[in-house]
């Protein structure tokens, strides 16, 4: 199966799940309702749900960038673990947390609350190839081994 370039998917008041997808590029955003994308292949994802938890797992392309962000819901990836990554995760009141150890700029490491503080990461994974940008206001955000 080969990739398309762009593809897009928008609900008003729905949920959204794709699966096994391989495009350059994924767009996803719901106004009320999840969003669920498994085992998509993508140099370029962006998913977003204003109220609603967003849910990732699957690989991640070296060179890729991701950004999940939910207003009111949790952000959660489940990832391997073969492509390293940098992530800038926040919530404004929830916590943030990474079972991969995490390597704050300037040294040290972490996994999650030791990298930073409960409410936010900055920093890199294995050769940081990836770039991982998470966002939630009122959620949760969780980076979990596969």
């Amino acid at each position: 199966m080969s990739a398309v370039p762009f593809a897009t998917a928008a609900a008003v008041s729905g949920n959204i799940t794709v699966r096994g997808l391989k495009a350059s590029a994924i767009q996803l955003t719901t106004v009320t309702g999840n969003l669920r994308v498994d085992n998509a292949q993508s140099d370029r994802l962006m998913a977003r749900a204003v109220s609603g938890n967003v849910d990732y797992a699957g690989d991640l392309a070296r060179s890729g960038r991701y950004e999940f962000i939910s207003h009111s819901g949790d952000v959660r990836l489940i990832l391997s673990g073969a492509t390293g990554f940098e992530v800038q995760a926040n919530s404004f009141s929830g916590t943030v947390r990474s079972d991969f150890p995490i390597n704050r700029r300037g040294g040290g490491e972490g996994r999650g609350r030791g990298a930073a503080t409960p409410r936010a990461i900055r920093g890199a994974f294995g050769d940081a190839s990836a770039m991982l940008v998470l966002r939630a206001f009122s959620g949760n955000i969780s980076i979990a081994r596969r």
